[in-house]
Parts: C-alpha cells; sequence; structure tokens
C-alpha cells in the first residue's frame, strides 16, 4: 500500500522589511498637541540625525513627563540621544576665551556649571580638558563631547529650544581651565 505521507514544503525565505529613508527635514514639525500649548518639547532636531539615534537605543523618545521617574541609567541614554540629534558639539571659539566675563576653574574641581543659552567657551590649560554634558541625567554630567588639547580653546553652544531645563558642563583637567561667558 503507498504511503500517503506529503512531503514538506520548501520554506520561503520572505526578506526583511525596510524601513523607508528618512529625508532630513529643516526643522522637525510639532505635534498638534504641543502647538496648542500642552505637552512638552525636549529640544528641535534634525528628523534625520533623531531616527538614526532614536534606532540605536531601540525606539521613539520618551514622554517627558516620565522623565523625572526613569532610572538615572535611562536619563543618561536620553541625554546622550538629544546630544546626537541636536548635535550639540564643541566648536572653535569665535573670539578670544579671555573676556571681562571669565572664570578660572581650579584643577580637579567635581562640579556642573549651568551652560547658558548663549553658550560657553573655554581655555585649557598646560593638561588636557575633558567635558561632559548633561540635561535629564542627574549629576555628575556623564556624556562625553570631547577633550581638549593643552593650550586650545573651544566653544559650546546649545541650540535654540523651548525646554526649560539648562544644559550643565562638567570640566575635568589637572590644571586649571578658564570658562568664559559671552
Amino acid at each position: 500500500m503507498p504511503s500517503s505521507v506529503t512531503p514538506p514544503k520548501p520554506v520561503e525565505e520572505k526578506p526583511a522589511p525596510v524601513e523607508p529613508e528618512r529625508k532630513p527635514e529643516p526643522v522637525a514639525e510639532e505635534p498638534k498637541e504641543r502647538k496648542s500649548g500642552k505637552g512638552a518639547l525636549i529640544g528641535n532636531f534634525m528628523p534625520g540625525s533623531y531616527w538614526r539615534e532614536a534606532r540605536k537605543v531601540g525606539g521613539d523618545p520618551v514622554d517627558i513627563r516620565i522623565l523625572p521617574g526613569l532610572a538615572p541609567d535611562k536619563r543618561q541614554i536620553v541625554d546622550d540621544v538629544l546630544v546626537r540629534a541636536v548635535r550639540l558639539r564643541l566648536s572653535p571659539p569665535t573670539s578670544n576665551p579671555v573676556r571681562p566675563h571669565c572664570k578660572e576653574i581650579a584643577p580637579r574641581t567635581r562640579t556642573d556649571i549651568r551652560l547658558p543659552r548663549a553658550g560657553l567657551s573655554f581655555g585649557a590649560g598646560p593638561q588636557p580638558t575633558d567635558i561632559w554634558v548633561r540635561r535629564y541625567a542627574d549629576a555628575p554630567a556623564a556624556r562625553s563631547i570631547g577633550t581638549l588639547l593643552p593650550g586650545q580653546a573651544a566653544a559650546l553652544v546649545p541650540r535654540s529650544d523651548r525646554s526649560r531645563l539648562p544644559w550643565f558642563v562638567r570640566i575635568a583637567s589637572a590644571a586649571p581651565v578658564r570658562v568664559c561667558r559671552p
């Protein structure tokens, strides 16, 4: 008697879905609830850079109202994504960092400095200077944005947005560092 066993069908492999390429726009459009004054805004950013960074941490942003309740390590991730999305980075100073609104930060000082909307300029002393930032994470700031070589100067100017929370900067050096307001 012939067997009635049917041979298994070959498994058809389907290609993984391809996410459509998002083209950067000048500025992200605000959701309607934010235009009406409801909700909160983390910051302005280029959508292309935002989506690249959001994919790295596995998804869309966290609602700003629940940020205070997140664990400290999660708020550090939010800061990391935001720094990348808004492209917060050191840049060449626009002028000499020797200005009337300067102060010298002592070596090995462990404090976070509020970053004004107009930014800060830094002048490294005879030792390298590491610079970190934070906005939503707890102190001390843990997101590195660069190192100044001995004698190098740089500026850090945050992009303007409607968030009421300021950025904070932490500077670490074995030598004094000059910090100036514009």
